[in-house]
Order: structure tokens, then C-alpha cells, then sequence
């Protein structure tokens, strides 16, 4: 009879003991990994091929993957737009530099112009072509069974 080792245990033999992480370099680390991935992101446009060489240095080389059956529902993003009072661009404008489907989180602070072409969660759904754009848009659903 064969014996099967637990994946737990196996899991377990190739961590790190947390008593044996040095505190001051752990968040060292952390301070740094931060800094890299704010200054990725910062910038009219996100670096798309230093965050791609951010994600191929995580464990497992960036290997992430997506299972369905957790995703959240686009639905559920327009629910945090509404009740956080943010708002969603309708069009895209590069003299405004606002992208469609963009959500702007400070609509108070717009100008006259941004606050026209930006709407609320309720105008975004009373638009049905709108919000039905925006839910493809922002569902990862299509663009994973499209590119396989």
C-alpha cells in the first residue's frame, strides 16, 4: 500500500519559519516592493512592460490565473462607484485626458466639462447601451474566453 505525503505538509516544508524573517528587512522589503509597484502605476499610463517584468518576479513567475467561479460580478464595481459617490466616464477625451469606462473618485473636485461626461452609478444603469457597454467592458469574463 502506497502512503501519500499531505500537500499541506509538503507546502509547509518549502516556507519560511516567521521567526526566522528579520522584521526590519521584512518591511524593508515591503517599503521597496511598494515604491517600485506606486512608481509602475504613476504617470498618465502604467508601465506596462516594467509592471509585466513586476509580475513575472512574484513566486511562481506571475503564473496568475483565474478561476470564475470567485470573480466578482461587473455589477459589483458599479456598486462601489455608487456608494462611494464616484463617478464613470461616458466618452473618452484626450484634450480632458479621461478615458471611457475611466471612474473618476473625486467627481466634486471636476470641472464643469469632466462633470458632464461623467456619470453616477444610477445614470450609468438608466443608460441600458452604456451600462451594458461598461459591464463587458469591465467583466473579465469575454477578454479570458476570447484570448485563450
Amino acid at each position: 500500500m502506497k502512503r501519500f505525503i499531505p500537500l499541506v505538509f509538503l507546502f509547509a516544508m518549502h516556507t519560511v519559519n516567521a521567526a526566522e524573517v528579520d522584521p526590519k528587512q521584512a518591511q524593508s522589503n515591503q517599503v521597496a516592493t511598494n515604491g517600485l509597484y506606486t512608481q509602475l502605476l504613476s504617470g498618465p499610463k502604467a508601465d506596462a512592460a516594467g509592471l509585466n517584468l513586476f509580475a513575472n518576479m512574484l513566486p511562481k513567475g506571475g503564473d496568475l490565473h483565474h478561476h470564475f467561479s470567485g470573480a466578482m460580478y461587473a455589477e459589483t464595481y458599479l456598486d462601489w462607484v455608487q456608494q462611494k459617490g464616484f463617478c464613470v466616464y461616458k466618452v473618452s477625451d484626450a484634450d480632458l485626458q479621461v478615458e471611457k469606462f475611466q471612474v473618476a473618485i473625486n467627481p466634486q473636485e471636476l470641472s464643469a466639462t469632466k462633470r458632464n461626461i461623467c456619470l453616477s452609478a444610477q445614470d450609468v444603469r438608466n443608460d441600458n447601451p452604456f451600462y451594458r457597454n461598461l459591464l463587458s467592458a469591465w467583466s473579465s469574463k469575454e477578454s479570458v474566453l476570447n484570448n485563450p
